[in-house]
């Protein structure tokens, strides 16, 4: 019985933990965008625990815990975007607007984000204007 009762207790303990943690890969995707660019301030701090779903600027669904909206506008973030986030396949809301992406084109995986439902890269120094990696989207709010 004693038995019974610790592995009952290991199992939930084991799926709890689980239960709170964003799907590793689209971690590594985000951890992979931090690597390139710099925050002045303490923006990204909270972009170290294991749990990415507690991250400033980082929503996940309830349900299947997939990253679903990235919103670092005003982190005042430099560098170039990583196109890591192509991983973000559930990505919903994406959010790269008031940053200094150093005159890059918008990134082509941009277009390959099928969720994807707002867009904002406004006033984050995109040199093209250019929205052809966008017209495979079907967003229903795009600000450049």
């Amino acid at each position: 019985m004693l038995t019974a009762v610790v592995l009952f207790y290991f199992t939930i303990a084991s799926t709890a933990g689980k239960a709170s943690s964003c799907i590793p890969r689209e971690r590594d995707a985000l951890l992979a965008f931090k690597a390139g660019v710099t925050a002045p301030g303490d923006e990204l701090r909270s972009w170290q625990s294991l749990d990415c779903c507690k991250w400033s600027g980082v929503a996940c669904s309830n349900k299947t815990l997939h990253v679903i909206k990235l919103d670092v506008s005003q982190f005042a973030l430099n560098g170039k975007i990583n196109s890591s986030l192509a991983a973000l396949t559930r990505l919903v809301y994406l959010n790269l607007s008031q940053n200094d992406f150093g005159g890059m084109a918008i990134p082509e995986f941009v277009g390959s984000l099928k969720k994807l439902k707002y867009l904002d890269l406004s006033r984050a120094n995109f040199v093209e204007r250019s929205l052809l990696s966008l017209v495979i989207c079907q967003h229903s709010s795009i600000l450049i």
